[in-house]
């Protein structure tokens, strides 16, 4: 029998004694164009172009925000049905990935770290540590079951930031949840809906071990497009630094790039607080995220200490404490 098989396109016969295969093999005719050929693309066209990490970084927050929702028990459709629940919950979402870093920070040698590498480790710990204790306060209720030890996570939140500006929080004689209920109509359901599903599941493609995609937490190394460069350097110039930085030192562009997120939070949690919110929860959606705006406007300012040393008064540190804890019945005591 006959076996054609075409080589660069030219066709060979072979003579076969029991089958006959036909195989093709096909080399593709490339051409590349020259440079002088290449059509110049428009600024504001390079400009408006977001990176694949900004894109997917969104999609990841929204998916998040979701699956936030339903551990927390509150309905997806209230998610699309009122602008503050949505909100509210994405705040949520950005303050538990950054307060979760409290919970994942790797074992320091610290004898090996320089005062500066020290000082910026406590640093990233105290806005990991704030931003937790006002998820605690905002996810206060949702679940039973976590009801009980919401004043014991705060006072150890509250505290473990206390100690680097010499003070504690202790409890008080009437410490506990101020107008304590069950959330109840919009921030609830009766039924257990149906987990979210991840809009992309090849991204669970993972060894064994590591962590899912979509449930990890934004770094700076995924945005690199031109909005968030133009943040992170108005940002620099802010502190005072070249705006060049954000392009070589990724250090500081790291560092520049948790300010950008850390500043966005604060804003959000003040702006959410000036919407409607529907009633439902006590204490209410409004005083829950007035109590929890002065602990991430203190990360800001914990964040801005890396680059202007010295600005953060302990005693603001302090009086802020005293005034969150206060509502749940915690005192603030300087050091004797």
């Amino acid at each position: 029998m006959t076996e054609f098989r075409r080589e660069n396109s030219k066709l060979y016969e072979s003579q076969l004694p029991l089958v006959k295969i036909t195989t093709f093999y096909y080399n593709p005719p490339y051409s590349f164009m020259a440079e002088r050929q290449r059509p110049e693309i428009p600024q504001h066209l390079k400009d408006s172009v977001r990176s694949a990490g900004a894109y997917e970084q969104d999609e990841r927050r929204s998916f998040q925000s979701a699956d936030k929702a339903w551990r927390l028990r509150i309905p997806q459709a209230s998610l699309g049905s009122y602008e503050g629940v949505r909100r509210y919950v994405g705040v949520l979402r950005d303050l538990a990935l950054t307060g979760e870093r409290r919970g994942r920070e790797p074992l320091v040698v610290y004898d090996a770290l320089t005062a500066r590498e020290q000082a910026r480790h406590d640093m990233k710990w105290t806005v990991a540590t704030l931003h937790g204790a006002a998820s605690t306060v905002l996810e206060d209720g949702f679940l039973p079951h976590w009801r009980e030890n919401t004043v014991a996570d705060l006072q150890s939140q509250l505290n473990d930031v206390a100690k680097r500006y010499g003070a504690q929080v202790k409890y008080g004689p009437v410490a506990g949840i101020p107008d304590s209920e069950p959330p109840r109509g919009a921030w609830t359901t009766t039924g257990m809906e149906a987990m979210p599903d991840v809009p992309w599941p090849d991204r669970e493609r993972r060894w064994p071990g590591q962590s899912i995609w979509w449930y990890e937490r934004d770094v700076a190394g995924e945005r690199y497009d031109p909005e968030q460069l133009s943040r992170v350097g108005e940002e620099a110039k802010r502190q005072g630094l070249p705006e060049q930085v954000v392009q070589t030192d990724p250090v500081t562009h790291a560092l520049l790039a948790e300010l950008v997120h850390a500043r966005d939070v604060a804003r959000e949690v003040s702006a959410v607080e000036n919407l409607w919110l529907p009633p439902g929860l006590a204490p209410s959606a409004t005083k829950r995220l007035a109590t929890a705006a002065p602990l991430t406007q203190l990360a800001v300012a914990a964040l801005e200490e890396e680059f202007q040393p010295g600005t953060l008064a302990p005693e603001l540190v302090i009086d802020t404490l005293a005034t969150v804890g206060g509502a749940y019945g915690l005192l603030t005591r300087h050091n004797a």
